[in-house]
């Protein structure tokens, strides 16, 4: 047995507008051994801050939205390289959800469930962990911290049941599995907004699902 860590990271406003975003997508990265690829992510900064001799590289860390294309394909090959990794995502069209869900401090906690319930049974299912650590991005959103993280911990304790569980905040420029899964929401919502399938296909060997929900809603809030 050992730690089940999740990481967890989105991509898509979360804000409801049909000026804004037309999809939202949750992405979580798990790993029972979060020291492999944490080593072989800080061999790739220190190799690409070599090559970097005219110094316009952010280095401080990898974020797919901005990163230059030999940057993002660099680190596409190492995440879709790791036996240690596996991915999924769920992605909702925002205008299928109802007003009530819209608030963030009640949309997210909704969006977590729905990708957790379907990883967690998958991931413990031959091997229950010591403890289950749900690691996600500090939200600099002006929502009560409190208020939120009550609200996921009812969530992750819906699917952890009797498995001891916690949640933590933790900015994603420092931590290396929150930009991978930075990476993965990214490629999966590109696919939905943009029809952009080439990031999602290079990640597909730790992909292990990625599903729409509410596509059967006839509901549109806007």
């Amino acid at each position: 047995m050992g730690v089940l860590y999740i990481f967890m990271d989105h991509s898509g406003e979360l804000r409801f507008s049909p000026a804004r975003s037309r999809y939202f997508c949750l992405a979580s990265v798990c790993t029972w051994n979060p020291v492999n690829f944490a080593t072989a992510y800080y061999s790739l900064k220190h190799e690409l801050v070599t090559k970097d001799t005219a110094g316009d590289w952010d280095h401080h860390r990898f974020h797919a939205s901005e990163d230059k294309p030999a940057v993002r394909e660099a680190f596409v090959n190492l995440i879709a390289t790791s036996a240690d990794l596996r991915a999924d995502a769920v992605t909702v069209r925002k205008n299928r959800i109802f007003q009530s869900y819209q608030p963030i401090h009640l949309f997210y906690p909704h969006m977590t469930n729905l990708l957790l319930k379907f990883v967690v049974p998958r991931e413990i299912e031959g091997e229950v962990p010591d403890r289950i650590e749900l690691v996600i991005d500090q939200f600099p959103l002006g929502i009560d911290p409190q208020t939120f993280s009550q609200k996921m911990l009812v969530q992750l304790r819906k699917v952890c049941g009797q498995i001891p569980h916690r949640m933590r905040l933790h900015y994603s420029f420092a931590h290396p599995h929150l930009q991978a899964a930075d990476y993965v929401a990214w490629a999966v919502y590109r696919r939905y907004e943009r029809g952009d399938w080439v990031p999602r296909i290079r990640i597909g060997s730790v992909l292990r699902s990625d599903w729409e929900y509410a596509t059967g809603s006839s509901y549109q809030a806007y």
